[in-house]
């Protein structure tokens, strides 16, 4: 619990994001995570924000801010909102909701869908 305006406040931590780990054998998606991470870092520093600060801002804890950071979890379509929103990126850090989202499904999953929608292309 962290104290924010005067409430007590539970920030997330790694045991409420389970499932949202980078597959290592998935090198776009480690990729993508890795450039979300630091477009997240870059921003953060640029408004002179400790991860502590932005943690607090964002709901999640300052460990879990250097993992975010560092492209080791897969951040959460609102996190993202949300650290736009703070940080004051004009819509940049949310405009990368759609690759995340799409990372956050395993490579075979993700190859599986694409060549559904080719086939069901080729059947029209």
């Amino acid at each position: 619990m962290t104290q924010v305006d005067g409430e007590a406040v539970r920030l997330k931590s790694e045991a409420d994001e389970p499932g949202w780990e980078v597959d290592l054998d998935d090198e776009w998606g480690i990729a993508v995570i890795a450039t979300v991470g630091r477009q997240l870092k870059l921003r953060r520093e640029a408004v002179g924000m400790r991860a502590g600060q932005f943690g607090v801002a964002v709901g999640y804890g300052e460990d879990m801010i250097y993992k975010l950071e560092g492209g080791k979890r897969i951040p959460r379509p609102e996190f993202l909102d949300r650290a736009d929103e703070v940080l004051g990126a004009g819509g940049l850090l949310a405009a990368m909701k759609e690759d995340v989202e799409k990372v956050r499904y395993p490579k075979k999953v993700r190859d599986l869908a694409a060549m559904e929608a080719k086939a069901v292309e080729i059947q029209l």
